[in-house]
């Protein structure tokens, strides 16, 4: 029963966190359903592997979900590799800034005092299924609302051309979004060991926060782009 437990609401997790990568950057999540669901059932096979059969670190595992999921977009969906980091360091870390007020909520309930360090109990269930809904209401108002980035185009890109990834505004996102996974590590790490989610909270805001501002700024270049060449500008809307 623990088993199949922490099998689907790992699932739960990796969708809720697709739905958050994808939606933030507009692409057709309808689109590729089954690959998002194949993906997000490896990443819970891969979760279950390290954290309970084999009883690895929880960094081992959250450093495996970000290559698999930034494997998947680079390899699967077709997307340039450094905008494949970059939806997936934005949607772990709107994720885990959704999910540290519930975590405080649950904590000062009193329904577990370590439920940082646990697979499985009532506080991570709880934990979770909020987050996972909150993550998903999130999804859904990217959506109704038209929010989100478009500079990053609908796949399939052609990867044959060379990527300039440390350079301009890409390079700034490059680096951030290896700074996300330390920032995200670091921030499990406080949480575990320090009890201290409090401090690591503002650590999470302000890696999502850059990033942010990084995607606008790249935005505002297609803009500047679009303008030049066809001297007006139609926002192009996706679903």
């Amino acid at each position: 029963m623990e088993t199949a437990s922490y099998l689907l609401f790992s699932i739960l997790d990796a969708i809720a966190m697709v739905v958050l990568m994808i939606k933030s950057y507009r692409q057709p999540l309808a689109a590729y359903k089954w690959n998002v669901l194949f993906i997000c059932i490896g990443v819970a096979g891969w979760s279950y592997a390290v954290r309970v059969v084999v009883g690895l670190s929880p960094y081992i595992d959250i450093f495996g979900q970000f290559l698999i999921f930034a494997a998947f977009f680079r390899y699967s969906l077709k997307i340039r590799l450094v905008y494949s980091g970059l939806m997936v360091a934005v949607g772990y870390a709107a994720y885990v800034c959704i999910q540290f007020p519930i975590y405080f909520a649950v904590t000062a309930l009193g329904v577990s005092d370590v439920v940082a360090q646990n697979t499985g109990g009532n506080g991570v269930i709880a934990i979770q299924f909020f987050t996972d809904a909150a993550s998903l209401a999130v999804g859904w108002l990217i959506t109704v609302f038209n929010y989100g980035f478009t500079f990053i185009v609908i796949p399939p890109h052609d990867l044959s051309r060379k990527e300039k990834l440390f350079t301009g505004t890409n390079g700034m996102l490059a680096i951030s979004t290896l700074a996300a996974v330390a920032i995200i590590t670091t921030s499990l790490f406080l949480t575990v060991h320090y009890d201290a989610a409090l401090y690591a909270y503002p650590l999470v805001l302000l890696i999502l926060g850059t990033l942010y501002f990084l995607s606008r700024r790249r935005e505002s270049e297609d803009d500047r782009v679009y303008i030049t060449k066809n001297g007006a500008f139609h926002k192009k809307v996706r679903s």
